[in-house]
């Protein structure tokens, strides 16, 4: 994933289909180290034709290391509402409900 210039972008650090291949999930990590706690997850669907952030639709992800449950549940760690110096939150997500 870069930029159009080249000079920025994101490294994919893990990806995975989910078990009934209607879902594949990435996280990924800022080529220029921006904002180094934070690994911007997005899920792409077979059905919808589609890719949607993680970090929009629920909260910014501060873990590459997700995991995905048959079917389609992803969990994810994310941000705290209280900010960056406080436990994340552990998320727990049916990945189709993104898509609606």
């Amino acid at each position: 994933m870069t930029s159009q210039g080249g000079g920025d972008g994101r490294y994919v650090l893990k990806s995975e289909w989910s078990s009934d291949s209607k879902f594949f999930v990435f996280s990924t990590f800022s080529a220029g180290a921006h904002s180094s706690w934070n690994f911007k997850t997005f899920v792409y669907s077979v059905d919808a034709n589609k890719f949607v952030s993680v970090d929009e639709k629920v909260r910014p992800v501060t873990d590459e290391r997700f995991q995905l449950i048959s079917p389609h549940t992803l969990q994810v760690e994310t941000l705290n509402p209280s900010g960056i110096d406080f436990p994340s939150f552990k998320r727990t997500i049916d990945v189709a409900t993104l898509f609606r």
